[in-house]
């Protein structure tokens, strides 16, 4: 697992954003969940490569492959 400010840079040197999203959850209200979005000229343009309950965890799964 790498620190956050290693991880701040990885998407600072990247064609990436970090995005919140809504997740419904049982009880009718929602949830937020987060994900790394890589950025393409060509289709699909936009590409999600990163998944996480925290914006961390969303970096982490994105670029610690």
């Amino acid at each position: 697992m790498k620190d956050a400010s290693r991880l701040l840079e990885d998407l600072d040197n990247s064609s990436c954003s970090l995005q919140c999203q809504d997740a419904p959850n049982v009880g009718g209200d929602c949830d937020i969940v987060w994900e790394v979005v890589e950025h393409h000229m060509s289709a699909p343009h936009e590409r999600a490569i990163g998944f996480g309950i925290s914006p961390i965890d969303a970096l982490n799964d994105a670029f610690s492959k």
